[in-house]
């Protein structure tokens, strides 16, 4: 597969010890706010699939992880927006 090893996003990350393409989620307190977003919106061709999944509990609380589907969002608004 055409698989990228470079992030180009907002948030700070780092690679996983031992992958080439596995990255964490961001790189900051639990308790800081990411609001939802579509990720990496700005390129060209972003993603068309994202894999999430959990290689080490966090030992506090928070760092939870929700989805929304923009479509339906986009569906959703006002016309007259």
């Amino acid at each position: 597969p055409n698989l990228s090893d470079s992030y180009r996003g907002t948030s700070p990350r780092s690679v996983f010890a031992g992958t080439k393409y596995t990255f964490s989620a961001a790189d900051v307190p639990v308790n800081y706010p990411i609001a939802q977003h579509l990720e990496m919106s700005f390129l060209k061709a972003p993603p068309r699939e994202l894999y999430f999944g959990c290689l080490k509990e966090s030992s506090s609380k928070g760092g939870e992880t929700s989805l929304c589907d923009f479509r339906k969002v986009y569906r959703d608004l006002d016309p007259d927006l």
